[in-house]
């Protein structure tokens, strides 16, 4: 199977790139006013804006607020209101993906079932439907908020999404794993009946009978594309090390966004891709899917570019 290999970068950082390496992105939106339709034009002329996430933020009176459509707040009214402007904008760009990860619903308000209904709702409300494709959310100890739950943490939520709409999946690796070892983790937790739960668990539970935990995650990982292979039409990857996931000071989690086959003393990529790449040939031949290499910027450590450059001539060797 042939996949488009691309990047992840904001506009600003696009129009400094040379483009010798990598000519298809994806493109990173702080809030809907970054999509400037004349940077993008002249983007364009060097490289092909396969898709576009969805913004982070949305403003209202001069704040940002996170972007979330199925908050009934007014954050939740403009999340729409923006969502279907960046649809119309990319229709006209002739971009054909655009990816929806933000579902997170207040269990005082609605119970799953109903965030369920209105997220359906929603979808169905934008035009282009075809083109948004959805995100599997993260489980960890940090997504756990008593007023804000991600919507589509498991198979069944999705699919029931998938069948009550014309939405794609995006399968992002990394959200996959952590989520299922978060759950192999909190399940490890209710057989010794421990309700306490903390990140040094967590790191001492993942280095017991690891093996043994990463081929039940591999086999999870086969089954979920088994099943949604003819919906899944995207993909976030990165070098991953789940013996760092712990949060340092903020965001990313010091084992997420790595380079793929980054290898320093301390953390490493710790992924199979001979695993995945068997995994990954499941999905259908004739579809156009983009692997989206979502590459942590941090600048402290290693140029941005080059390591996504270094990333895709790396992937190549297993595709």
């Amino acid at each position: 199977m042939s996949y488009l290999i691309a990047g992840k970068s904001d506009i600003n950082s696009l129009l400094l790139y040379n483009f010798k390496d990598i000519k298809v992105f994806e493109l990173y939106l702080g809030t809907l006013s970054d999509f400037d339709e004349k940077k993008i034009n002249e983007i364009k002329k060097n490289c092909r804006i396969f898709s576009v996430h969805q913004p982070t933020y949305v403003t209202l009176k001069g704040n940002h607020f996170g972007f979330n459509l199925l908050s009934s707040s007014p954050e939740g009214q403009k999340s729409k209101e923006d969502f279907r402007e960046l649809m119309i904008k990319c229709h006209r760009h002739g971009i054909n993906r655009v990816v929806l990860h933000a579902a997170r619903y207040d269990p005082h308000e609605l119970d799953q079932n109903d965030a369920i209904s209105k997220f359906i709702n929603k979808l169905n409300g934008f035009p282009y439907q075809s083109s948004i494709t959805i995100e599997y959310d993260v489980l960890w100890f940090n997504t756990e908020l008593t007023d804000s739950l991600p919507l589509i943490t498991n198979s069944v939520v999705l699919r029931e999404i998938i069948q009550k709409t014309a939405v794609g999946i995006t399968l992002d690796i990394e959200h996959f794993i952590i989520s299922n070892f978060y759950v192999m983790f909190c399940n490890h937790l209710k057989n010794i009946k421990r309700k306490e739960k903390s990140e040094k668990d967590f790191k001492n539970w993942i280095h017991v009978d690891t093996d043994i935990k990463i081929a039940n995650l591999y086999k999870e990982l086969k089954n979920f594309v088994e099943e949604f292979k003819d919906r899944i039409n995207h993909i976030h990857l990165n070098g991953t090390d789940w013996y760092n996931y712990f949060l340092k000071e903020s965001l990313p989690l010091v084992g997420e966004h790595l380079p793929l086959g980054y290898n320093e003393e301390k953390i490493k990529d710790r992924m199979d891709y001979f695993q995945l790449s068997n995994i990954l040939r499941m999905l259908p031949q004739k579809k156009e899917t983009a692997i989206v290499l979502e590459v942590g910027k941090r600048d402290s450590v290693y140029d941005y570019f080059s390591k996504v450059s270094d990333s895709v001539t790396f992937l190549r060797k297993y595709l």
